[in-house]
């Protein structure tokens, strides 16, 4: 029992199950995806800096949690949403905050670059603008949007390929514009994800008067902006799949390995399944991961028992409901043969 109300206080503090796969998973799923891309002579292996770098940015997620909900304490009380601070004193929020933004800070110089170091203040400087007065970008319309698909997403994935490349300037052409389809398509994802999250939230908003996208701009521009949104998020998803087989032909498998994982999951659950945001926002945040480690483990450019491991700790979920799709389909199969079998077995000794 008090192993599980740890569990649950340290869910509450941090709220993992709101980042661990959708942002931190698809943040190793953009770190392999690099390493495999430029690393095209050798396998993908992983170093006490990769360590560090997803270290950095869990600390960079923590900030921002706080921050946030440090400036939105009084709002959610009379919203009764559930706040960090009220797990933890909200007296210890500013000794938190500088702490996490000094060992951020410290660890981009320490183990990166300058280079690393600017994106990493730029981030923690959009984590204060988008939620503290008299900024609070959070409640100014389309500026929360801009600032959000850039800080929770696409910031990240330039610090993943900054610390991953030091020497980006002298990589291909072809690979560069991979990374820019893929930056804006991050992008284009995290600010749909934002309106879906905002539309989901406007009773909230309205009785704690949170002038919201929604609210200033209105529940049908809102949704006009975001199938908008979906329209350039599938465009760009398309861009950098073709300039990734551009660059590796064999990675075309991954393609077959996400649509197979695809099918699965959906006989499993046609409901849930019947939109395509779902069936996206599943893709990117589950099935690419598993999808690509299995495809880079066959074509022998990461050790297979490293991808399991990575699978395993993110997206364990989708090896499972594969293997309980297979589990049954073979039990079907058995139970059809038996039957077969029983029945003409039974005619033959009726007739004998």
């Amino acid at each position: 029992m008090r192993t599980k109300l740890l569990i649950t206080n340290i869910n509450r503090l941090l709220k993992i199950d709101k980042w661990w796969v959708y942002k931190i998973g698809s943040g190793v799923f953009t770190l392999v995806l690099l390493k495999a891309i430029y690393s095209s002579d050798s396998t993908v292996t992983f170093n006490f800096s990769d360590l560090t770098l997803f270290s950095m940015l869990i600390l960079l997620a923590v900030y921002g949690h706080f921050m946030n909900d440090y400036s939105d304490f009084e709002i959610d009380k009379i919203a009764g949403k559930s706040n960090i601070f009220n797990t933890i004193p909200k007296r210890i929020a500013p000794i938190v905050i500088v702490i996490i933004g000094i060992s951020v800070i410290s660890i981009s110089l320490w183990y990166f670059s300058i280079h690393v170091l600017l994106f990493v203040g730029l981030q923690l400087l959009c984590s204060i603008l988008y939620s503290i007065p008299p900024f609070r970008f959070k409640e100014r319309g389309l500026l929360a949007l801009g600032l959000t698909g850039f800080y929770e997403r696409s910031n990240p994935y330039i610090i993943i390929f900054l610390c991953t490349l030091p020497n980006w300037y002298q990589i291909e052409l072809n690979k560069l514009v991979f990374v820019l389809f893929y930056l804006i398509w991050s992008y284009l994802w995290e600010c749909r994800n934002f309106l879906n999250g905002q539309l989901k939230d406007v009773e909230y908003d309205e009785q704690s008067d949170v002038k919201s996208i929604v609210i200033r701009i209105g529940k049908s521009q809102t949704i006009y902006v975001k199938k908008l949104l979906l329209i350039l998020e599938l465009l760009l998803l398309t861009c950098w799949l073709v300039s990734l087989i551009i660059i590796e032909v064999n990675f075309a498998y991954f393609l077959l390995v996400v649509l197979i994982f695809q099918l699965i999951q959906v006989n499993g659950s046609r409901t849930r399944y019947r939109k395509i945001e779902i069936v996206l926002d599943n893709c990117y945040s589950n099935i690419f991961m598993a999808g690509f480690l299995i495809t880079i483990s066959i074509l022998g450019i990461i050790d297979p028992y490293i991808a399991a491991g990575i699978i395993f700790f993110f997206q364990y979920r989708v090896i499972a409901d594969a293997i309980d799709f297979i589990y049954n389909r073979f039990r079907h199969v058995l139970i059809f043969f038996w039957k077969l079998w029983h029945g003409e077995f039974k005619k033959k000794n009726q007739k004998n």
